[in-house]
């Protein structure tokens, strides 16, 4: 299992948590708004949360094995209506990631709403075609 992030505190508290979990893991540090390449897979699943990734869906979709899947949770605009963090431009418009997704991926399940966490999320979970 690998692990990016661009933060170095977030990496070593996943390495932490591998640790006392007793899962093996890798981390790579990177800053995927700056940077336009994931870490190279293949992969059987690529996991995105809180980070606005529309410029890398096509990247993704060849990351993945055949039939790997996709799962993107990320706030929309509707966020916006109660708190002012993330902005605009780091949200999906209402109904963005899916009208992105379906060209590249079947998309098994996808779902806007309201969080536990009170954050207006897209979820997603798509299938590499």
């Amino acid at each position: 299992m690998t692990v990016a992030d661009i933060s170095p505190v977030g990496l070593k508290l996943a390495r932490q948590r591998a640790m006392v979990a007793g899962v093996s893991i890798d981390t790579v540090r990177c800053d995927l708004d700056h940077e336009q390449a994931i870490p190279g897979g293949p992969w059987d699943l690529i996991v995105v949360v809180c980070i606005q990734c529309r410029h890398l869906l096509s990247q993704m979709r060849h990351e993945l094995v055949r039939g790997g899947k996709l799962v993107i949770v990320q706030p929309t605009m509707t966020n916006l209506k109660r708190h002012s963090r993330p902005s605009a431009q780091y949200l999906f418009k209402d109904g963005e990631l899916r009208r992105l997704a379906e060209p590249l991926f079947n998309v098994l399940h996808y779902r806007e709403g309201w969080s536990a966490d009170d954050r207006h999320d897209a979820v997603m979970v798509a299938e590499k075609k």
